[in-house]
């Protein structure tokens, strides 16, 4: 494989294989896993977040949100290396699009799914708002981003 893939993914994505998933935290299954040889890099092009819970989050002390996941190798983030794609600032039902977008290396070369987790500064799942439906609080967070995996150029 050589030519870039872009991917658009959902929280509400795979849900009939990962019942769980929610807007912190979720886990895509591919329909055609990806087998890349070579060096391979991956970024965030688009972020949309809707229902992010601002209030819950910097009353924490956290101004930021990171992006992680389960295939790169990530960035240093306060001192630590955390598998993280982008980190952003927070704000409510966010819609982004990078003009410049920040590659990270890409470790695994057989990917069939793909792990996400919205965190805060404190590596802890950001808060996402609730609704009540019937008597339980169910996350009402939703975010949805456009992935860009770009093979290196080999010299």
């Amino acid at each position: 494989m050589d030519k870039d893939i872009y991917l658009h993914v959902s929280s509400s994505d795979s849900s009939q294989y990962f019942s769980p998933n929610n807007a912190g935290h979720f886990c895509l299954k591919l329909n055609t896993p990806l087998d890349l040889n070579g060096s391979w890099v991956i970024g965030v092009c688009e972020v949309d977040m809707q229902n992010i819970d601002v209030s819950a989050n910097t009353g924490r002390g956290f101004s930021c949100v990171a992006i992680e996941c389960n295939i790169c190798t990530g960035l240093i983030v306060n001192g630590v290396q955390r598998r993280v794609l982008r980190v952003m600032p927070l704000k409510t039902d966010v819609a982004e699009v990078y003009p410049i977008v920040f590659y990270v290396p890409i470790e695994t070369r057989f990917i069939d799914t793909i792990e996400f987790r919205v965190t805060n500064g404190a590596c802890e799942e950001a808060s996402f708002a609730l609704e009540v439906r019937g008597e339980q609080e169910v996350d009402a967070g939703h975010i949805s981003m456009t992935l860009h995996i770009k093979r290196l150029h080999q010299t």
